[in-house]
């Protein structure tokens, strides 16, 4: 009688994709919470544009201007994955870890610095670990260019302040708090404006890293710092797989972009006064921003439907929100086309360069 056969003993295969995650649960939230996610790009500066604007000496309060250029396509699903795998999250000096394709990398302050080379801060006017005291009516003051009250929960916007600081608040609003609403903003944003503006020091390292623990906890933002992240993860060599999703940074900033700020304001006056509240998601977007400052949380008053020309205004300012969001997305892929065509041109040149080597040599007359 013949001995019973023996099973091979196989080893059980993961049902997700190892390479790009630690766990299963893992690439459930990925799917579930971050495949689809908007990815913030940061929009290049070219300060040299600007004739009566001094860019750069505005940055000096962050210790550098490294966040004012970037350049080639940034690869969007290394930003999902950075997000979606942070854990171990420390509030006692900000940080936390991450997993990107074998890489676990621990984010903290200096290693942010590191990447920006920018030096820690003293002393720290900005992020503040509690309320600050300041007197935010002459913040507003000094930000509109006339006497403005600021209750707290209040919102200025866009078309109020100084000509300057309305090409300040776009780069900040890109490329340092990140938030997608710059035509209306809350105490904070204003605050980071002022310290620059005035050149208090702002610890650039703290304030990114709460922002990026706030947006993994709020499943409703995007996801910013796109460039940057690009940055520190091809220093580590992370491997690129060929269904990654790639995007080139949106339109630069340069003097167009001033014109543009002012045709968008045209035919608003600068008065001075109170701001009403906004609708909901701006409202949600300013509150997220204030918390991830380590301030209280504005509370906006309920907006007011009884004057129809403001309800008009903001819902006209929304729309061209919308269409400058639009804008940039078209800049974007139209760069991509562009790049396309260039490798297509620089292949085919390549393909005919060929064909003329190999291309026989006429027979000699005889």
């Amino acid at each position: 009688m013949s001995a019973p056969k023996r099973r091979k003993s196989t080893v059980p295969r993961p049902t997700f994709n190892s390479e790009r995650f630690q766990s299963a649960k893992q690439a459930k939230l990925f799917r579930k919470s971050f495949a689809a996610r908007t990815v913030h790009l940061e929009r290049n500066v070219q300060p040299n544009t600007f004739e009566s604007i001094h860019i750069c000496p505005l940055f000096d309060p962050l210790g550098g201007d490294l966040v004012l250029s970037f350049s080639g396509r940034q690869n969007l699903d290394w930003v999902r994955e950075f997000f979606c795998n942070i854990e171990q999250i420390s509030d006692i000096e900000p940080s936390f870890t991450t997993w990107v394709r074998s890489k676990s990398i621990t984010v903290t302050p200096d290693l942010i610095r590191g990447l920006l080379k920018i030096d820690q801060v003293f002393p720290e006017h900005y992020p503040f670990p509690v309320r600050p005291t300041c007197d935010f009516h002459n913040v507003a003051e000094f930000l509109c260019g006339a006497p403005r009250t600021w209750p707290k929960g209040s919102l200025i916007k866009q078309f109020e302040l100084l000509p300057e600081f309305r090409v300040l608040n776009l780069i900040v609003c890109a490329n340092i708090i990140v938030t997608t609403h710059s035509s209306k903003i809350n105490q904070d944003q204003r605050f980071v404006l002022f310290c620059l503006a005035r050149h208090m020091s702002i610890d650039l390292a703290i304030l990114i890293i709460r922002k990026m623990v706030g947006v993994f906890g709020n499943k409703q933002l995007g996801l910013p710092y796109g460039c940057m992240i690009n940055c520190l993860l091809s220093q580590l060599e992370v491997p690129v797989f060929k269904d990654d999703e790639f995007a080139f940074p949106s339109r630069p900033f340069t003097k167009k972009t001033v014109s543009q700020s002012r045709a968008h304001v045209k035919g608003e006056s600068s008065r001075a006064g109170t701001s009403a509240g906004t609708a909901a998601g701006l409202v949600k977007e300013a509150e997220f921003d204030a918390t991830a400052a380590g301030g209280e949380e504005d509370v906006v008053p309920p907006r007011a439907f009884g004057d129809p020309l403001q309800h008009f205004e903001d819902a006209m300012t929304q729309r061209l929100d919308f269409l400058d969001a639009r804008f940039d997305a078209f800049d974007g892929r139209l760069g991509q086309l562009e790049q396309s065509a260039i490798q297509t041109t620089t292949q085919l040149a390549h393909i005919i360069s060929l064909l003329q080597i190999q291309q026989p040599h006429p027979p000699p007359d005889v």
